[in-house]
């Protein structure tokens, strides 16, 4: 187990009294199992904090999963993790904290180590209930060793840069112990349960219980797929005929699978999902063991998240649960010439392209397929709740599926606005130019905010030209992307990083 700034030493632990954590000294407990956890998202997070002795339930064998946690209570638990407090130290220049409440004292002692703060009439208000971005706040504080400060691959529509809980809610993101909701939105003001706490805090300690990092980006997606990101590991189809696992650092190389035309690569914890040529969808081990077959049949494009696997096939979308994939059943469909934008947006809705007509919002419950937009979309994908179009006309533009509104991001010219990729919070693209056939383009940068960083900043000397490669995908913070290589039959998709030069570098050394 991690040490958190200084050694653990349980000398004392948090019992949990009709809801609440409350404090008592010892190092006996009971050892019961909780009878309302079975089955339950966080059962086995739950059970870890229990274990360590840093928690108890309600009475009767229950935990109350589901019950509100109050403020003075997150105070108690931070600070029984390394050892207690003082418990006659229970004045504090807190108005509305009083020697006799049995969170005292640890709240005057984490309000002295800086680790939560109160309002700006003087009080601290333990009673009420904790949101989740004070719990963002107040883990970052205590915790921010363990917390990285990156802030690549973290974006949440609902939490601008002016936000108070801004850097504290994107670590927590970033380094794996929070999430957002569907739609890309952290929703800061909703209270925090009681299994969402020991979610938090256990991530924060045990590597295995944090947020896997899942490589589906939607802008390679919606290039076929043909390359996952996943913590220091690239997977990738370098050559069309070949499945390949490269470690970003560069010394190792693994061919996981030979002679299949890999294509709509998705990583999802221990797997991969993809297709083969056009055809069927496989699951296999990130060691390249245990392949499977999932689906059986032509495919024109896969994605996977945590929860669902969504394909196209032909003019019908199908769903199948993460946890029966080989279950699929219709949930949707497109006309000829539409392509799905396969992320269910909300949960609710399928967001599908037409090369002629636009833009369109099918809703999976009753059918029904309205207008969004008239933008002719040579390339587009929906993520964190906003679908991104780059237009024949060399335009950048974002569009609200709730509402409809189209926000110009950037416009740079005449001719296709081909390729772009979103990651975290900014855009990248080759700057448009007047056909395919050009002289090429550098890598241009740019906020993904209408209104923000005005100016797109050039981060490659090296240019690219998108009539004989294309950047696939851009992984920051370090920029490793997939250029598309040669034309006609003879291509391949090396990996490579962009140099501080501003030029590209071969992930691997040509021997």
């Amino acid at each position: 187990m991690k040490k958190i700034k200084g050694a653990l030493v349980l000398t004392a632990f948090s019992v949990i009294v009709s809801g609440s954590l409350h404090a008592t000294s010892g190092f006996a407990m009971e050892t019961e199992e909780f009878q309302d956890i079975s089955g339950h998202w966080a059962e086995e997070e739950i059970d870890w904090l229990f274990q360590e002795g840093w928690i108890e339930g309600v009475g009767n064998a229950t935990y109350a999963p589901n019950n509100e946690v109050k403020r003075g209570d997150a105070a108690l638990l931070l600070t029984r993790i390394d050892g207690g407090v003082n418990e006659e130290a229970t004045t504090c220049e807190l108005e509305d904290i009083e020697a006799e409440q049995y969170y005292s004292a640890a709240v005057c002692h984490a309000f002295s180590e800086g680790w939560i703060d109160g309002y700006p009439d003087g009080t601290y208000r333990p009673e009420e209930p904790l949101s989740r971005e004070e719990m963002a706040a107040i883990l970052h504080e205590r915790f921010e060793n363990e917390l990285t400060e990156e802030r690549f691959g973290t974006y949440l529509r609902d939490i601008s840069e002016d936000n108070w809980s801004y850097d504290a809610i994107h670590a927590l993101v970033a380094s794996r112990v929070a999430e957002g909701y569907e739609a890309g939105t952290f929703q800061p003001d909703n209270e925090v349960s009681r299994a969402e706490w020991a979610a938090f805090v256990s991530r924060i300690f045990e590597e295995a219980f944090r947020i896997p990092q899942e490589g589906n980006s939607p802008a390679n997606l919606a290039n076929e797929g043909l390359v996952a990101f996943e913590n220091n590991e690239v997977f990738v189809n370098p050559n069309g005929e070949s499945l390949q696992k490269i470690s970003l650092d560069g010394t190792m190389q693994q061919e996981l699978l030979e002679g299949k035309n890999v294509e709509y690569i998705n990583s999802v914890r221990d797997e991969l999902y993809f297709i083969n040529d056009g055809e069927n969808v496989h699951r296999i081990n990130k060691n390249g063991e245990q392949l499977e077959t999932l689906y059986e049949g032509a495919v024109d494009q896969l994605y996977v998240d945590s929860e669902q696997l969504l394909i196209q096939t032909g003019e019908e979308v199908q769903r199948a649960k993460s946890d029966a994939p080989e279950q699929w059943e219709p949930i949707g469909s497109v006309s000829e010439g539409e392509e799905a934008l396969l992320t269910t947006y909300d949960g609710e809705q399928l967001i599908s392209t037409h090369i002629e007509e636009g833009i369109f919002v099918n809703e999976l419950a009753s059918g029904e397929k309205t207008h969004l937009s008239s933008l002719q979309a040579g390339m587009a994908f929906e993520d964190a709740g906003y679908v991104y179009v780059g237009n024949y006309n060399g335009e950048l533009v974002r569009i609200n599926p709730r509402s409809g509104e189209e926000e110009s991001i950037l416009t740079a010219g005449e001719g296709p606005m081909l390729p772009f990729n979103v990651y975290g919070e900014h855009l990248y693209f080759g700057q448009a130019a007047t056909s395919l056939v050009s002289p090429g383009s550098p890598l241009y940068r740019l906020d993904r905010e209408p209104g923000g960083e005005p100016e797109p900043e050039q981060i490659t000397e090296e240019s690219v030209s998108f009539a004989e490669h294309g950047i696939y995908v851009v992984y920051d913070p370090s920029l490793y992307t997939v250029i598309f290589d040669g034309v006609g039959e003879d291509y391949s998709f090396p990996v490579k990083r962009v140099t501080e030069s501003g030029h590209f570098a071969p992930l691997l050394e040509e021997e």
